[in-house]
């Protein structure tokens, strides 16, 4: 085929069926496995594998390692040779879910940090072809939830075990066979994409002029603290509710119902996207959060326990819709908005970082508590944004 062909390169009318369901069906298993952390980690805690502490240092450095590629890649990568960059980035995802539970200690933290390179690489993948997609918000809506409701059957699945042989022990192992099943999928990809000619390239604007105002970056330091108190009791969601309202088997049938209220969640944000107020979405989104975690923490009845996932779940892929929208008026563009998965990633890094240290002085039982501070925190953050916005737009006009 010659150089330059359509085949070759996303066109400018944006990308081609192909070339969608290529991309999702490379990211979305390794995508699963991060949802299901709780799960998977949680019996390598209870096979002694790892101790509390470590289950929180793995997913904090699964996080930080798909931060540190994906803004690498951003940075210096070339968008040529996507079949080989996905085939290799699949490959590697693949081998380290199937020998992280042949690991202990200190060696499943670095292979979950390996892990995280990977799906570093897929994000990246993701992010640049999304950017040249004419309806981007709906491949993205799309995605979410297919990654969600197949992490909700293999959750079910697992926990069940249906089939017989298969369980959380041997989840790690099934993604990974999974992972290198679909990285076929690499055939649908471009091989490289057009260039963007829509922004000036960033060796032609000074730094001052990429950098997003006070107000977007109070908003993403908002979007950073919301990711680290959602995923730091993630994380520790089995551990926090084992043995107060279920027993240890049965906590771990909490973690489905949370992924059918991120479902649930995320059906109804893109219903009300367009019509709804995205400051005002995100602190009643937050505040919901506060009430779960005051559930959690403090009742030890089952009902109320599986209400309050069922809203954590709602309300943690509810909020998130609106932070693109709010970020675009915080900061009256999309410098801000940009550097938005950065802020999430940094936060999903946190979170479990900071719950590892809570678990290891004193227990999981205040994590809930440690999670509510951090989404009042995000709260705060982006109430000041806003009202440095508002500031900004009155003395403009």
């Amino acid at each position: 085929m010659r150089k330059g062909a359509p085949d070759d390169a996303v066109a400018e009318r944006g990308l081609t069926g192909r070339a969608k369901v290529a991309v999702v069906l490379c990211c979305l298993f390794g995508s699963c496995a991060t949802l299901l952390q709780p799960l998977l980690l949680g019996r390598l805690v209870q096979s002694g594998a790892l101790t509390p502490a470590q289950l929180g240092h793995a997913a904090a450095a699964q996080a930080a390692g798909m931060l540190l590629v994906s803004t690498l890649a951003a940075t210096f990568l070339a968008k040529t040779q996507l079949r080989l960059k996905a085939g290799l980035a699949m490959v590697l995802g693949a081998l380290c879910n199937g020998l992280t539970p042949l690991l202990h200690d200190t060696a499943i933290i670095l292979i979950r940090f390996a892990n995280g390179c990977s799906s570093g690489l897929l994000i990246w993948l993701l992010i640049s072809m999304l950017t040249r997609d004419n309806a981007p918000a709906l491949t993205l809506g799309l995605f979410n939830a297919l990654r969600t409701g197949v992490a909700l059957v293999m959750a079910g699945l697992m926990i069940l075990q249906i089939p017989l042989w298969l369980s959380a022990d041997s989840g790690y192992q099934l993604f990974a066979l999974l992972q290198a099943i679909s990285a076929i999928a690499v055939i649908g990809l471009p091989d490289r994409l057009a260039p963007d000619t829509t922004q000036t390239s960033g060796a032609a604007r000074p730094w001052a002029a990429r950098l997003p105002g006070l107000p977007g970056l109070l908003g993403l330091a908002g979007s950073l603290l919301f990711m680290a108190g959602i995923m730091g009791f993630w994380i520790y969601a089995e551990q926090v509710v084992e043995g107060r309202s279920f027993s240890g088997a049965n906590a771990s049938y909490l973690l489905p119902l949370s992924l059918f209220g991120q479902m649930l969640g995320g059906m109804l944000s893109a219903l009300i996207a367009r019509h709804a107020a995205p400051y005002w979405a995100i602190l009643c989104g937050i505040g919901a959060i506060c009430l779960a975690m005051v559930t959690v923490a403090g009742l030890d009845h089952p009902l109320a326990h599986v209400l309050a996932f069922l809203e954590f779940g709602f309300f943690w892929i509810f909020v998130p819709t609106f932070q693109i929208p709010l970020l675009m008026q915080l900061d009256g563009g999309p410098r801000a908005a940009l550097l938005n998965p950065t802020a999430q990633m940094s936060g999903s890094a946190m979170g479990p970082f900071l719950a590892a240290q809570l678990v290891h002085w004193h227990s999981a039982d205040k994590i809930p508590l440690l999670a509510m501070a951090l989404v009042l925190g995000a709260a705060g953050a982006i109430t000041m944004a806003h009202r440095l916005a508002s500031r900004r737009r009155t003395m403009q006009a």
